[in-house]
């Protein structure tokens, strides 16, 4: 009896369309159900497609309908999200260093619950953009030979650096963890760099030496705060 109770607790069970991947088939069917349409109409919202798609999925229409177009929606907002990091990757890819970013990135950033981080001699990072403890302060040390952030005095920062799995690099090392990017170069992406976890969406841009020698100074880093993220800042 236990053991099958053991093995109903490793049961794991994935909700929506796309988890259990049913998003392909849905779309198949929509391309052959519009494909051999004479009238040419948009059959995305026909009851009988529904009907024909929770048959062979083995969902109901009206949930199956809901949760795709609820998937299309997200899908959308994600791009709209992964532009506006775009946008400001196209402003900041190439400034010369100056611990600062361009004011229009700033903007951007803020408007849009994005952070953005670079580096400035010896050891900070600096923060801008989304209301948050990264950006209220501005300027946060920890960054010689690289730190995890997990075991540091600032609380604050820790406790926002842990919800992103932010963690600063120096020369592609965090060297009291012993971890190292294997690889990296730092001809091509400079002294100071920053990860965060898979799950976050953000992106990459270089940082200038100056603008005649073209040396990269550090890779900064752009990065979308999730919806779950909570700000440490004093009320």
């Amino acid at each position: 009896m236990s053991s099958v109770s053991e093995e109903k607790k490793s049961i794991k069970v994935k909700f929506g369309l796309e988890a259990q991947g049913h998003i392909p088939t849905i779309e198949a069917e929509l391309k052959r159900w519009n494909d051999n349409n004479e009238y040419r109409n948009d059959m995305t919202y026909s009851t009988a497609v529904w009907e024909s798609i929770g048959k062979k999925i083995g969902w109901h229409p009206f949930s199956a309908a809901l949760n795709y177009f609820e998937y299309l929606d997200e899908k959308k907002t994600n791009k709209t999200k992964m532009s506006k990091l775009q946008e400001i990757k196209n402003i900041c890819d190439g400034i010369e260093y100056s611990r600062d970013v361009p004011e229009e990135a700033k903007r951007i950033a803020k408007e849009n619950n994005i952070i953005i981080i670079v580096g400035g001699s010896d050891d900070f990072m600096y923060c801008y953009g989304a209301d948050c403890y990264l950006t209220d302060y501005v300027e946060h040390s920890y960054g010689w030979d690289g730190d995890t952030l997990k075991y540091i005095d600032d609380k604050n920062l820790q406790k926002e650096a842990e919800q992103l799995g932010l963690m600063i690099w120096w020369c592609g090392e965090i060297v009291d963890e012993g971890l190292k990017i294997d690889g990296y170069d730092t001809k091509e992406s400079g002294a100071f760099s920053y990860s965060v976890n898979e799950s976050i969406e953000s992106l990459d841009f270089k940082v200038l030496e100056d603008y005649t020698n073209r040396d990269v100074y550090c890779t900064g880093k752009i990065i979308q705060l999730p919806k779950n993220f909570k700000p440490q800042l004093e009320l």
